[in-house]
């Protein structure tokens, strides 16, 4: 399985922009370009606005994850391959899944 994210590089960040009742998503790599990701409208509502800032947040959060994701993948694989029967049978089902989606996110 290979393992790298083929997106937009860098630190992802949501702002805020209240003039245009939008999110947006952006990115700043290390040599200072920047790269917009994502433009979310807010909703008309206190609830949809709630539901959208959660949206923007998480979409902005995604490269972390999936590192995070990664990393607990490949740690958890090794340990279960060198632990019992039992252990591997229990990892077995929490490894596919995150193989599944880390592989639909780098596909």
């Amino acid at each position: 399985m290979e393992l790298e994210f083929k997106g937009t590089k860098g630190k992802w960040e949501a702002v805020m922009n209240t003039s245009k009742n939008s999110w947006t998503i952006s990115s700043w790599d290390r040599n200072k370009s920047f790269g917009h990701i994502a433009y979310i409208n807010t909703g008309i509502g206190e609830a949809e606005d709630i539901d959208i800032t959660a949206n923007a947040k998480l979409i902005a959060a995604a490269p972390e994850l999936l590192e995070a994701l990664k990393d607990l993948y490949i740690q958890t694989l090794d340990w279960t391959n060198q632990g019992s029967i039992e252990e591997k049978y229990y990892f077995k089902s929490v490894l596919e899944k995150s193989k599944k989606a880390i592989e639909k996110t780098l596909k």
